[in-house]
């Protein structure tokens, strides 16, 4: 069974190198008349057959995990409910005598656990989003999806694409030469791009080298200066 799950592995990826292929090479104008839609659903019918293979194949390992978790945040639950249900009866303990009163403050603990667990979910979420890392990913991700991706230009979407690489290019310290490189990268686009009638990509891609490229000039800049001082 393993043996086919690996060789099963290897067919799903040659599946998806294909699509990359072929969805690389319709940017390009050669469609090959292949429906990229209709080959992303296979694809992507496959791909649930390998996860519920995969996760039956790992089981062993991943439901204890799982119980333990399960298990921790019940507990957690259950005594944030409790203390929250204590709070109240002392706060206000006439208004919720009797069991009318016993079945409203569990009620309203209950909710109060359920919106404290939400925001530290929040809280959590957001760390990870604001990882350094995840931020850079996001840049490079965020400005191949503007020149590649969307079919329209927005002022605002690069605005904050290039705040978020100064931040990124700040944190990392990195060199003026990692803009220029990456300028220089779409400015030797654009005349293959001109080649493949790919028009609005091209001025895309040119307006992301100016873009870098000034950052990149406004670093070297800030060097001398600061050097000089």
């Amino acid at each position: 069974m393993k043996r086919y799950f690996e060789r099963y592995k290897r067919f799903l990826g040659t599946i998806f190198l294909l699509w990359l292929f072929i969805w690389i090479a319709a940017k390009f104008g050669f469609g090959f008349g292949v429906d990229r839609r209709l080959f992303f659903r296979v694809f992507f019918w496959f791909f649930w057959i390998y996860l519920v293979w995969e996760i039956k194949i790992r089981w062993p390992v991943i439901y204890p995990v799982i119980k333990t978790l399960s298990l921790k945040v019940k507990d957690e639950f259950t005594l944030k409910t409790e203390t929250i249900k204590k709070e109240i009866i002392s706060s206000s303990p006439k208004i919720f005598a009797g069991k009318t009163g016993n079945s409203l403050v569990l009620t309203l603990a209950v909710i109060l656990s359920l919106f404290s667990f939400f925001r530290q979910f929040l809280k959590a979420l957001s760390r990870f989003i604001l990882q350094p890392s995840i931020l850079l990913v996001f840049a490079i991700l965020g400005i191949l999806t503007d020149i590649f991706v969307f079919d329209f230009t927005s002022d605002v979407i690069i605005l904050i694409l290039a705040g978020l690489w100064v931040w990124v290019v700040w944190h990392y310290k990195f060199k003026g030469e990692v803009s220029v490189s990456g300028a220089l990268v779409f400015l030797i686009m654009c005349p293959f791009l001109l080649i493949f009638k790919k028009d609005l990509v091209a001025e895309k891609a040119a307006n992301w080298a100016y873009m870098l490229l000034l950052i990149g000039v406004i670093q070297e800049i800030w060097l001398l200066r600061s050097r000089n001082d």
